[in-house]
């Protein structure tokens, strides 16, 4: 039995498993597709890899430069919207929404340590955000230690991030 992890990996294993049963989370136009594609891969790279280095951050100019990278990004993405929502890429679902949801539902965890709104200015974004979070299907996702909101258990989690516990190895050269 193999095991499989990272979540964008896991997001096309359940497409392809799932395929014909209930709506596919891929767009049928072919452009479309590549755009989600392209989305969710800038999303990774560009968002979620700013978003844990603010957590580690710990020199003012380093902040400043990460917020200004995110800032971009999160820019790009909501332009990237077509206005039609509530989606992403309009009316329906898609693997986009799945794979960015996430990150920004955890936008409480960087505004609990590091003092900032990353959705601050972004109308369409935050829409989106709350009708994402909103749908039962989601909720049903949000499970947290007994006693404990998502929220707390969300912030418990990433500390040894905020609080540069984790070690960072990203400077080491493979021998």
């Amino acid at each position: 039995q193999q095991v499989l992890i990272e979540s964008l990996v896991l997001l096309q294993w359940a497409q392809d498993y799932f395929a014909g049963v209930g709506p596919s989370l891929v767009p049928s136009s072919a452009a479309q597709a590549a755009r989600m594609r392209i989305i969710i891969s800038r999303f990774d790279s560009g968002i979620v890899s700013a978003w844990y280095k603010l957590l580690r951050a710990k020199e003012e100019g380093e902040v400043a430069s990460l917020l200004s990278d995110l800032s971009r990004e999160l820019d790009w993405v909501e332009g990237q919207m077509d206005g039609k929502g509530p989606f992403l890429l309009g009316p329906n679902p898609t693997l986009a929404d799945a794979a960015c949801a996430p990150w920004l539902l955890r936008k409480f965890v960087v505004q609990h340590w590091r003092g900032i709104d990353m959705l601050a200015g972004r109308p369409k974004l935050q829409a989106w955000l709350e009708h994402y979070k909103s749908l039962p299907e989601v909720q049903a996702t949000f499970q947290p230690p007994e006693g404990k909101s998502w929220e707390e258990a969300m912030k418990e989690g990433y500390a040894k991030y905020a609080e540069g516990v984790v070690l960072d190895f990203s400077k080491l050269q493979a021998k």
